[in-house]
């Protein structure tokens, strides 16, 4: 599998993350306009291609963008590092929202009687378990020594970016599935999340018929999509955990079992 991508040529982390989630932004605008303009649109088919697929690949790198910048690091990577080493910085957003949720809906259900709280949902908390945890070397120990970072103390970003650079050309095609998988999903709904903004708004500023049409496809794409995340939804999990193992390897194959320079 070709996960890397070349100027001059597609491959298919750019058909997976950036023209497959660019087209979900027209896709909407498209088939609203078929109906009106089919017979103009057939006849200009061969250019019709070529915008459709230049248009995509913009709005992929816009989304791709986005992507490395405020979801680049894997928040599974994140949540086991704050967890791990007690370092709250690490945590992210959606992990600090999900924890303040929870703490209200315990302290409220808390109130009730005991007959109501045991038919109430509980919240479950969902534990990793990865090889830092189950194998007695010094992680944080081994990112200071191979990345001159420390665990706490540097920005995650910076630990994330220096051991995928120190691990590059190391690691296995099962590794780089995963990533990309979860770079195509947080893409997916990224792209679905801003078309639904976008088409929205449309709607409200005119509601015409490409508007209204655009706009309930948005709605049944975004579903589609959500769908598709329930699928792929753990692909960071796993791709943070074969990283992590991948990392374990690499460093024993240098230093020895204990992950410690001999």
């Amino acid at each position: 599998m070709e996960v890397s991508s070349n100027y001059g040529k597609f491959s298919i982390q750019d058909l997976l993350t950036k023209i497959i989630p660019g087209f979900i932004i027209i896709l909407p605008f498209l088939l609203s306009l078929t109906v009106e303009y089919q017979k103009q649109l057939t006849e200009n088919s061969t250019i019709l291609g070529f915008v459709i697929l230049g248009l995509s690949y913009i709005f992929g790198i816009i989304i791709e963008h986005l992507q490395s910048t405020t979801f680049r690091v894997p928040s599974d990577l994140r949540i086991h590092l704050a967890d791990h080493f007690d370092i709250d910085s690490y945590v992210p957003l959606s992990r600090k929202i999900r924890n303040s949720a929870s703490n209200t809906y315990l302290s409220t259900v808390s109130r009730f009687p005991r007959p109501i709280q045991r038919v109430l949902p509980s919240v479950d908390r969902f534990e990793y378990g990865y090889l830092i945890d189950r194998y007695d070397w010094e992680f944080k120990q081994a990112i200071k020594e191979d990345l001159e970072l420390n665990i706490g103390e540097d920005d995650i970003r910076a630990i994330y970016d220096l051991l995928l650079i120190h691990m590059d050309g190391k690691l296995s095609e099962r590794t780089l599935k995963y990533k990309l998988i979860r770079q195509f999903d947080i893409n997916m709904r990224i792209s679905a999340s801003a078309a639904l903004i976008l088409y929205v708004v449309a709607l409200v500023i005119e509601q015409s018929y490409i508007t209204i049409v655009s706009t309930i496809i948005i709605f049944i794409l975004s579903f589609l999509v959500l769908i598709l995340h329930l699928y792929l939804g753990d692909s960071g999990y796993y791709y943070t955990d074969l990283l992590i193992k991948e990392y374990y390897y690499d460093r024993v194959s240098r230093c020895g079992e204990d992950g410690k320079p001999s």
